[in-house]
């Protein structure tokens, strides 16, 4: 199996690698095929010290939008009438954050910055945050024949190394690309931002 390694700098203002299930900059926005394409599906693989439930209900949420605790769990299982994940982000200090959106039944498309942005009615983020340990698995399915792309993230945390980032991406069952990120590696005053190494099979 060929590997090819090379550095990049996550240079955008949250220093992160956002996930989405359209073709979209921010894990926030959203366009038509938001809700055209299947939602991501998500699966915590290790929560540290913590249960599900209390991950979930410690995660730091949108305030202008009330989410009871129940709604709360079953939101993030993706068990919650109308909403849906359409992005995740991963950042270079450690957090993992996932949006999820319900579509307004009757607004209009509304133009901006050469794109449809789609209106919804509401969206929540959630701030997930376990200091020892969080592992997470995606799957994204962009409904266009081929197999659904699967995202492996894992964050730890140690006193020597911070908090350190890695994620590997498959395309069915096979390895393309691993990403590797730091918040203790930074670029230098000419390449700001975190390195993040990459390995592509």
């Amino acid at each position: 199996m060929a590997r090819i390694m090379y550095d990049r700098y996550l240079t955008d203002a949250d220093c992160s690698v956002n996930i989405t299930n359209a073709d979209t900059e921010y894990l926030t926005t959203t366009v038509p095929e938001s809700f055209i394409n299947p939602p991501i599906k998500m699966r915590f693989l290790s929560t540290g010290g913590k249960s599900f439930e209390e991950l979930c209900l410690d995660a730091v949420g949108d305030d202008e939008i009330e989410i009871s605790r129940e709604d709360t769990l079953r939101m993030v299982r993706g068990e919650l009438p109308g909403w849906r994940l359409v992005g995740v982000q991963f950042t270079a200090s450690g957090g993992f954050s996932a949006f999820y959106a319900n579509e307004h039944p009757t607004e209009a498309l509304a133009r901006s910055e050469d794109k449809y942005s789609y209106i919804f009615a509401s969206g929540v983020s959630f701030f997930f945050v376990e200091r020892d340990c969080l592992e997470v698995e995606l799957e994204v399915d962009y409904a266009d024949g081929l197999p659904p792309r699967h995202y492996v993230g894992k964050i730890t945390h140690n006193r020597k190394d911070g908090i350190k980032t890695e994620i590997i991406e498959f395309l069915g069952k096979r390895k393309v690309r691993k990403m590797r990120f730091s918040e203790n590696e930074y670029g230098s005053n000419c390449i700001p931002g975190h390195v993040c190494h990459i390995t592509e099979y």
